[in-house]
């Protein structure tokens, strides 16, 4: 079979096409990937970074593992909460919205959190899910974003805090003066205009 350019071309378009379709055409979290930063988390370790950033974070590793009948110590609170942002919801580690997203999942604001996918549900005799909602939930606004730009200063450590405060000046800042635009009073027509829109 014997093709003219002009239909090798198009033939070449639709191949090309197709294939960058396949690869690119799909987030990586839809193609049952993710993201590479993700791959490579340990949420034990990153758990403790946080821990010794912020310790009077309650550890919540209490609960019982069902195989060994024992306490699952390394199963803490924030090694849970990494788990759910990075495996359950595949949110990117390193932008503070995602993380934010992810604790207004914690309460209730944002998507719901199924009991059943929640990291420690199948492992774990009690569903943890409880106890790490009563933790975010009795933590204030500031103990939250201060959580959270832990989190991303881990993960990205290029990142700057946005919870900028302005300087105190003792001189008070000049107030700007509104002046009002120049007031257009309407002129009535004279007689005759209605002429004037005659064809």
């Amino acid at each position: 079979m014997v093709l003219n350019k002009k239909a090798q071309a198009k033939l070449i378009i639709v191949i090309l096409s197709s294939i960058f379709l396949s690869i690119y055409g799909k987030q990586p979290t839809q193609m049952g990937i993710k993201p590479a930063i993700a791959q490579f988390v340990e949420p034990a370790r990153i758990a403790s970074i946080i821990y010794e950033r912020f310790p009077e974070l309650p550890t919540e590793n209490q609960y019982i593992r069902v195989e060994t009948g024992e306490v699952d110590t390394d199963s803490t609170f924030i090694s849970r909460l990494l788990s759910y942002h990075l495996y359950v919801k595949s949110r990117p580690p390193n932008f503070r919205l995602d993380w934010k997203l992810t604790i207004a999942d914690y309460l209730d604001a944002h998507e719901y959190i199924y009991e059943n996918q929640y990291p420690g549900y199948n492992t774990l005799q009690t569903n943890p899910l409880a106890g790490d909602r009563a933790i975010i939930e009795n933590m204030t606004r500031e103990e939250r974003d201060r959580l959270i730009n832990n989190l991303v200063s881990i993960f990205n450590p290029n990142a700057t805090n946005n919870n900028f405060t302005p300087p105190i000046t003792t001189e008070p800042t000049p107030q700007p003066t509104y002046t009002p635009p120049p007031r257009r009073v309407p002129t009535l027509p004279s007689p005759g205009a209605a002429d004037l829109l005659k064809p």
